[in-house]
């Protein structure tokens, strides 16, 4: 018996996936700007999109004016820590003037309280002594090389606010049109997963919205619970500046950091102005809220997928390296996304044995 071997025309093949590989990488290439806000996009419209269904049932189950709102809720939660941060800076500078124009600068610059330093107090007065001698030029001499770096990195994190700003604007447009446009995207995908892995690509897509949806109630939602409760405690112990420290609070949750970072300095401060009561009640509000993700997130996360928390912190961390302030959001999700795939793709050959092994018996 021969066997007639299939002839396959190998230059065709060749260039014809080099066609298709290169318009892939010149679309990429043209999309490129749009990528990191589409990627968002995607994400908040996947982790919202129940509730998107349910405001459009309280709207008639009319799509449109439940689109409305929906962005209209993305614009103010996108806006509301830009006005928070320029109130807080507002105040900030206020207090700032009120305590330049007060009785405590010329004591300040005298060094006089240096003297109150344990041990090396005396030296400190008398290097203060002599700075003021020279009006100065030699700390800045010497503190030149050390400002010019700060100037750049303060100029970098200004670009990246820039930055912010500007896919935070595309991400809102993007998502108004996936909104309008979800199950027609969703088809899309099912269908383009079906094509490359059949039925596992479709469940493929269902296990990827349902751990985005995981990852964005544990680690969002959480950061905002501590945040908001944290910025409660700090306004109401008197903290100046509280709109200001909740929304770093809200970075720092999101970047798996926790309050305590503004919180314990804050209730520092408290005793040092000698505010003894307001330091304890903000000090045992702080281990409150610091305490808060190790139930709540474990608790959102393992709703919709079981992911392991050190895989979360590695997306925070990487995807702030990589794409700034909005890889605290992409990074995680990507990752988490990533890891659950491929825990099912690992453990699918040993479900199917096992189903052999017992259809045998």
């Amino acid at each position: 018996m021969s066997f007639t071997l299939p002839k396959y025309d190998l230059p065709r093949i060749i260039f014809g996936s080099l066609a298709v590989f290169s318009m892939l990488l010149v679309s990429l290439w043209l999309l490129r700007p749009f990528l990191i806000s589409l990627i968002w996009a995607g994400l908040v419209v996947i982790a919202t999109w129940p509730v998107m269904l349910r405001i459009q049932q309280w709207m008639g189950r009319k799509r449109t004016p439940a689109v409305l709102v929906m962005t209209l809720l993305l614009i103010a939660l996108f806006m509301m820590p830009l006005l928070f941060m320029a109130d807080s800076m507002m105040e900030l500078s206020a207090r700032l003037s009120q305590w330049l124009e007060s009785d405590k600068v010329p004591l300040l610059l005298s060094g006089e309280f240096l003297h109150q330093v344990p041990f090396i107090g005396a030296k400190l007065y008398s290097r203060w002594q002599v700075m003021l001698a020279d009006h100065g030029h030699s700390l800045i001499a010497h503190l030149q090389p050390w400002l010019r770096h700060a100037a750049l990195v303060l100029l970098a994190q200004l670009g990246h606010l820039g930055q912010l700003v500007i896919n935070g604007i595309m991400m809102l447009a993007l998502s108004a049109l996936l909104y309008s446009n979800g199950e027609k995207v969703a088809l899309a995908l099912s269908r383009f997963a079906r094509r490359l892995a059949g039925t596992r690509g479709d469940i493929a897509v269902k296990l990827a919205g349902q751990t985005i949806r995981a990852v964005a109630s544990g680690i969002v939602v959480t950061a905002v619970c501590q945040s908001v409760l944290g910025g409660v405690g700090l306004a109401l112990c008197g903290i100046p500046g509280a709109l200001l420290l909740t929304l770093l609070i809200f970075i720092l949750c999101l970047a798996q950091l926790g309050p305590i970072v503004i919180m314990l300095p804050a209730t520092a401060w408290l005793y040092w102005q000698g505010e003894t009561g307001w330091g304890t009640l903000l000090l045992l509000w702080s281990l409150v809220a610091g305490s808060m993700d190790n139930i709540l997130r474990p608790f959102l996360i393992r709703r919709g997928a079981e992911i392991p928390m050190i895989l979360i912190l590695g997306g925070v961390i990487g995807g702030l390296l990589a794409f700034g302030m909005v890889g605290l959001f992409i990074g995680p999700a990507v990752l988490a996304v990533s890891w659950r795939l491929l825990v099912i793709w690992v453990n699918e050959p040993e479900a199917s044995v096992q189903v052999v092994e017992s259809d045998a018996a």
